[in-house]
């Protein structure tokens, strides 16, 4: 029974959660500035963001994509990244050559925390860690922007494979579908109730 309410619990819940949405930048053209292209997704970026382009105006084998040929680098200098519905989490793969830090902040401006890169540096042939570090950030408040900092004057990292989960609210026919499934448990245990009770005498 209580299995069975936790399940539909969970369910109402991670209804509330949708599904991580992801980035690659592959539709994007090389020497593109990354600023409102991902709006139907709820993201924009700010701060000058450029796509490279493996081949072309990335140099692929120090810094080499996670996925496909493209990247966005922060030739502009620091990137800032905004979530219109919010997010629980942010992650992404950094190859870069200076310290990085990814820090979060809420709609109203206020700092959530940072995570730092776990190197200086980790470019092919920088001699720490491997290309494509992971680095994410997650909360159990919304987070509204992130701005990811390497180098003040930027060309110091490069970033692949975006992921956030954005926040939703259940579709009214969702909740009324678990709440009737929580009527029904509740209804089962008074029975059940009724009847060990019934046995007993």
């Amino acid at each position: 029974m209580r299995r069975l309410v936790f399940t539909l619990l969970l369910v109402c819940c991670w209804s509330a959660i949708a599904a991580a949405d992801s980035i690659d930048f592959e539709s994007l053209s090389a020497g593109t500035i990354v600023n409102s292209q991902y709006a139907a997704l709820g993201v924009t970026f700010n701060g000058g963001g450029t796509i490279l382009t493996a081949g072309i105006n990335l140099n692929e084998f120090d810094f080499p994509p996670h996925s496909g040929v493209n990247v966005l680098g922060d030739i502009g200098g620091p990137i800032t990244i905004s979530f219109t519905h919010g997010t629980l989490f942010v992650s992404a793969f950094f190859t870069y050559s200076s310290l990085l830090t990814m820090t979060a902040y809420n709609a109203k401006g206020q700092l959530l925390g940072q995570v730092n890169s776990l190197f200086t540096c980790n470019f092919t042939g920088c001699g720490y860690g491997s290309p494509n570090e992971l680095i994410q950030f997650a909360s159990t408040t919304r987070i509204a922007r992130v701005t990811i900092s390497g180098s003040p004057s930027g060309s110091s990292f490069a970033m692949d494979d975006l992921m956030f989960g954005k926040l939703t609210t259940p579709e009214p026919s969702s909740a009324l579908l678990v709440l009737t499934g929580l009527a029904g448990v509740a209804a089962l245990k008074r029975r059940r109730g009724a009847k060990s009770v019934d046995l007993g005498r």
